[in-house]
């Protein structure tokens, strides 16, 4: 069967030995070490331009709800099922860990034979199911003939399945599976959008607030740094300010300059030294004297 074999790099430490043996044992044309989705494009455009028949993909490496994961970027579901539609591809064999999702999609989909797995499986296990398949394959069995007898057996489930036009029964119970798994998938993306959104709102919400915050703490500094202390005796001091500055309002009037017995300078002196004393006190009252127009 005319095999193309996917193998990108990665942290499999058995995928080179794997993908060797794959290719001697089915004489596939291998895509490997850094693949990308462009290059896994061509290759299979290549094959249909040249009217050459893919009977099989077979892909080992690494999988997720996504697709199938390459060096750069995915194969994603949606593209699969193109290129088995567009080559004719029969079947596919996607040795990853837990894709019954993938397979089940695509099948559903394509109606095309094609063996996953189920849960996770261990570098060495899929090394030998992958050789077993590929030279049972390589025997002449047909790939479902191929798959049981390659299949690991035994005590408990296996990590393996098949989905194929035999199954066509049990097939439309999974058909209404996947629906019901891509509606919850749908509903799940749809939530986490929103989730997003609102996210995102409450983040900016919070920014504003904070640089709100910070402008309103600078401003407070400001003011702070303006404000004016009174000093705890501030009414004693207010009281002799205001007096300092009535006391000498008599020298002024030459009558009472006369009573008292004094001439016109040194009354003026007098009212100067006074007058000194008021702004003094209001001075030292308003933070030009000792320095407290700062809070400590």
């Amino acid at each position: 069967m005319n095999t193309l074999l996917i193998a990108p790099e990665s942290d499999l430490l058995r995928l080179p030995d794997e993908a060797r043996h794959i290719q001697e044992a089915l004489g596939a044309q291998t895509i490997s070490g850094r693949v990308t989705p462009m290059l896994v494009a061509d290759a299979i455009s290549n094959r249909i331009a040249r009217r050459q028949a893919i009977d099989i993909l077979f892909f080992i490496g690494h999988g997720n709800l996504t697709g199938l994961s390459l060096s750069d970027g995915y194969i994603t579901i949606a593209e699969l099922c193109r290129y088995v539609k567009s080559a004719n591809i029969r079947y596919l064999i996607l040795n990853t860990c837990e894709s019954e999702y993938i397979a089940l999609a695509i099948h559903h989909e394509t109606n095309a034979t094609v063996i996953c797995t189920i849960g996770q499986v261990t570098d060495t296990q899929a090394y030998a199911t992958s050789r077993l398949l590929a030279e049972a394959i390589a025997q002449g069995y047909s790939v479902e003939d191929a798959y049981e007898r390659a299949r690991p057996s035994g005590a408990g489930p296996s990590p393996y399945r098949i989905f194929s036009q035999i199954d066509d029964a049990r097939i439309d119970q999974d058909h209404q599976t996947i629906k019901l798994l891509r509606a919850v998938l749908d509903d799940q993306f749809r939530r986490n959008q929103t989730s997003i959104g609102e996210l995102k709102t409450s983040i900016e919400t919070f920014t504003a607030y904070v640089v709100d915050l910070i402008q309103d703490v600078a401003e407070l500094k400001k003011a702070q740094a303006e404000t004016v202390t009174l000093p705890t005796n501030y009414k004693i001091v207010y009281t002799l300010a205001f007096l300092a500055i009535f006391v000498p309002v008599g020298v002024f009037f030459s009558d009472f300059r006369q009573a008292l017995g004094i001439n016109a300078p040194l009354a003026y002196a007098f009212s100067f030294l006074f007058y000194t004393i008021s702004y003094s006190l209001f001075a030292y009252l308003y933070g030009f004297i000792a320095n407290r127009s700062k809070k400590p």
